[in-house]
């Protein structure tokens, strides 16, 4: 791909690749380490069939995760017990915190094993507001939300 009409494929200093894309207008830009330049280039090759494919379908961009988080809240709140409204706000402001804040709202597609291992770290030194120190009345996190 290198300079390709769609984007570039650019080998950067200590290895890895960035890859640089825009499709109808729509600018993605991804950091791949540990892959070869044709291992690169097949997954920008995918990426632009697959942008173009949301565009051709008409299909909203990838989701971030504070909008899940919103359409969550918005959804189920509602119906719920107070009290149980007050733990849910608890749990997610700790989700807020990390996935919002920390790692800059990614597009939920984007999140991997590693970022749900790193929240996880993250959440025994911190409290859901995000401020450094531990909390008695810390909720656990159960490894089911993940699955």
């Amino acid at each position: 791909m290198g300079q390709h009409g769609n984007g570039n494929v650019k080998a950067l200093p200590g290895g890895g690749y960035r890859v640089r894309l825009s499709v109808g207008g729509k600018k993605t830009s991804k950091v791949l380490r540990g892959v070869t330049k044709k291992e690169a280039e097949s997954w920008a090759k995918k990426k632009v069939l697959e942008m173009e494919e949301r565009q051709r379908k008409r299909l909203p961009d990838a989701i971030r995760f504070s909008a899940l988080l919103d359409d969550y809240q918005d959804a189920y709140f509602d119906d719920l017990a107070p009290n149980t409204v007050k733990t849910y706000r608890i749990s997610l402001a700790a989700f807020r915190s990390f996935f919002v804040r920390e790692m800059k709202d990614p597009a939920v597609d984007e999140i991997r094993k590693r970022n749900v291992n790193a929240f996880l770290r993250w959440r025994k030194t911190h409290r859901p507001d995000g401020k450094n120190g531990t909390n008695r009345t810390r909720l656990p996190v159960c490894s089911n939300t993940f699955r």
